[in-house]
């Protein structure tokens, strides 16, 4: 099953495709600008290797830690104890997808990234080595795994990178209202319709 990301870039790519992936007879100057500076760059950047290092340690680790169950819709199944590499197998956003955030975020340079999903980190790091001059708040409902990322961040000497633990529902207005703008923001923790829902009028 597709996540919603999943299914905008899919179906965005199939407006792409439908009438010229490469720009050219595209009228809209976002778009043009949007295919040719992010979809069609495929350059690899210095910090790639090294976060696609992180990930495969963290496929390969058997560490059990705590994973409270989120209930439906979250990006983690129910149970006390999960491996590190479950976690990794099952939550993190695969390469291609996490490598075009890094693209948005390097073209565009927001200076306020909010995520919603921390996980292990992945994303978080692709984000942060875009525009290490962004202010990055990452926030994660799991405190084991909130943990695993800070050291991973650390692993990684990323410095630009806020953690904020808890339930999104009680940590995120409060979040919000020290944020004088967001620039940028990414959901990808709680996948059911109405939270999601929620946190986008949160964040308008």
């Amino acid at each position: 099953m597709y996540s919603s990301f999943q299914l905008a870039l899919k179906y965005f790519r199939y407006l792409l495709t439908s009438s010229n992936g490469k720009g050219h007879g595209v009228h809209s100057p976002f778009v043009y600008e949007f295919i040719k500076q992010v979809l069609n760059d495929n350059r690899q950047f210095h910090c790639f290797d090294s976060i696609e290092r992180l990930r495969d340690e963290l496929k390969a680790d058997e560490t059990e830690i705590d994973v409270p169950d989120f209930g439906a819709g979250s990006r983690l199944s129910a149970g006390k104890k999960r491996k590190i590499s479950s976690v990794a197998g099952s939550s993190l956003k695969p390469k291609k997808y996490a490598q075009l955030l890094f693209r948005l975020v390097h073209f565009y340079k927001p200076q306020t990234i909010l995520e919603l999903g921390t996980s292990l980190g992945v994303s978080t790091a692709y984000l942060s080595c875009a525009n290490p001059d962004a202010q990055i708040i990452t926030m994660e409902g799991a405190p084991e795994i909130a943990t695993i990322a800070k050291t991973n961040f650390e692993k990684l000497r990323l410095k630009n990178i806020e953690v904020v633990k808890g339930n999104f529902d009680e940590t995120l207005p409060s979040v919000i209202s020290q944020l004088s703008t967001v620039n940028f923001a990414f959901i990808d923790g709680n996948h059911r319709k109405e939270p999601t829902l929620r946190y986008f009028n949160l964040l308008m």
